[in-house]
């Protein structure tokens, strides 16, 4: 971007003095790569930048890119990052949109119960200050486990009622479909 003085200025300099926790939004449209832009910076409490150039309000401009990250990650996870939601190849809509409303709550589910066990257990950092996994990763882990448990679970108890009837093929066959 270019600055008054016609110096090229990087767009974090606007906002230098941006502490951690606080937003700013800059009240006259910038020129950046010859567009007239609305710019919006907020930084997180780690430090992290988030700057948001807009043709819109740019009051909004931070919350609708925080909704979009969000969708952004959830489709991250539908297809390279979990799930591999492409792999499928389904292609009946109705069992598309069911499958998606399943991972679509797996997800949220998985993501919500991350929040709770890194705030009880933190994530550790590498050397390089990035984090061992993701918020992301810990849940899907989490709900693995969970669901490996469950199988477990079902699977000695159908051995449990197999050993007491002693009849292990047919109850077998109602569990396994084999």
């Amino acid at each position: 971007m270019d600055s008054a003085k016609g110096n090229t200025v990087h767009v974090r300099q606007l906002f230098i003095n941006l502490k951690p926790g606080q937003i700013r939004y800059l009240r006259n449209k910038k020129d950046i790569f010859g567009i007239r832009l609305w710019l919006a910076a907020r930084r997180a409490e780690n430090g992290a930048w988030v700057i948001v150039a807009t043709t819109d309000d740019p009051e909004n401009a931070l919350t609708r890119s925080k909704k979009r990250w969000n969708i952004e990650t959830l489709f991250g996870f539908l297809k390279s990052k979990g799930v591999n939601f492409e792999d499928t190849h389904a292609t009946f809509p109705e069992r598309l949109h069911n499958l998606l409303s399943i991972l679509t709550i797996a997800f949220c589910f998985a993501y919500k119960m991350s929040q709770i066990v890194v705030k009880e257990a933190p994530i550790k950092k590498k050397k390089h200050g990035r984090l061992e996994k993701s918020v992301l990763r810990v849940g899907l882990d989490l709900l693995r486990k969970l669901f490996f448990k469950i199988d477990r679970s079902v699977n000695n108890f159908v051995n449990d009622i197999a050993s007491i009837f002693n009849q292990n093929t047919v109850i077998e066959r109602v569990f396994t479909g084999r």
